[in-house]
């Protein structure tokens, strides 16, 4: 199972998707009063500055993000990362209840 440790912010980070053209990175977790987020950072300059945010999201929007990589990684033929979702996927919804 994924490293579900909290990061140096005490945030949880579930899932994280970069891009590299251009620089930018999704981030989807729980923060420290456990509720779940998402997160956007643009890193390649300051052109996109200000479009970074972090904001509160349900734990359905959380599960539904989770449920898109168990698709991906199925298609993909990917058994040991489907696994994977679905554990944390069950962490989840035992973590938030």
């Amino acid at each position: 199972m994924t490293d579900l440790t909290p990061d140096k912010d005490g945030n949880i980070v579930i899932i994280r998707l970069a891009s590299f053209g251009p620089l930018e990175y999704y981030e989807w977790g729980i923060n420290t009063d456990n509720q779940p987020y998402e997160l956007y950072q643009w890193c390649e300059d300051d052109f996109y500055e200000d479009s970074n945010y972090c904001k509160i999201i349900s734990k359905e929007e959380l599960l539904k993000i989770i449920d898109n990589q168990i698709e991906i990684s199925s298609k993909n033929g990917s058994s040991e990362d489907v696994s994977k979702y679905n554990d944390i996927k069950k962490w989840v919804e035992s973590r938030l209840g």
